[in-house]
């Protein structure tokens, strides 16, 4: 049980850091690589309120009302859902980008563009915004069915 928890902490900790990210490319354009373990702005652990305060939520349900988040019930299935939805965007951002991206390095060297930097700098933005938005696109029939299967409208 310990093991299950730990790895739900982790998970969460993991999805909060890459939302982290994404919201502070959207509202600066820029990410600047920071020390990856600190609880400091940019680290892994920045959001260790938001971590501690759902775990501690977790606890006291599966404490008081005897929902585990681990066994078959509706906790376990709204975490299910939404820790696929979140590492499910963080991984399509991350194809869709590297996928733009080689797209765009083949694109220079078919067209011969000499500054691929300056290239790159105009082309940047566009990239990740789109590669965030498709993901997104893609993930919300995810969490449809995912609240569909949770209210009974559709079979497991």
């Amino acid at each position: 049980m310990l093991l299950q928890y730990v790895s739900l902490i982790l998970l969460m900790f993991f999805i909060t850091f890459f939302a982290g990210v994404f919201w502070k490319y959207i509202r600066t354009k820029t990410v600047v690589p920071q020390k990856m373990f600190s609880y400091k702005q940019g680290g892994l652990f920045e959001h260790y309120i938001i971590v501690g305060t759902l775990t501690v939520l977790i606890i006291f349900l599966h404490l008081a009302f005897d929902l585990s988040p681990f066994g078959e019930n509706i906790l376990n299935r709204v975490i299910s859902i939404l820790t696929l939805a979140g590492v499910g965007y963080a991984f399509l951002v991350f194809i869709f980008i590297f996928m733009f991206y080689l797209i765009a390095v083949i694109y220079t060297k078919i067209v011969k563009i000499e500054d691929r930097q300056a290239f790159f700098g105009r082309h940047n933005d566009r990239i990740v915004t789109t590669a965030m938005i498709l993901s997104a696109i893609l993930m919300v029939p995810v969490l449809i069915i995912g609240i569909l299967q949770l209210l009974g409208v559709i079979g497991t």
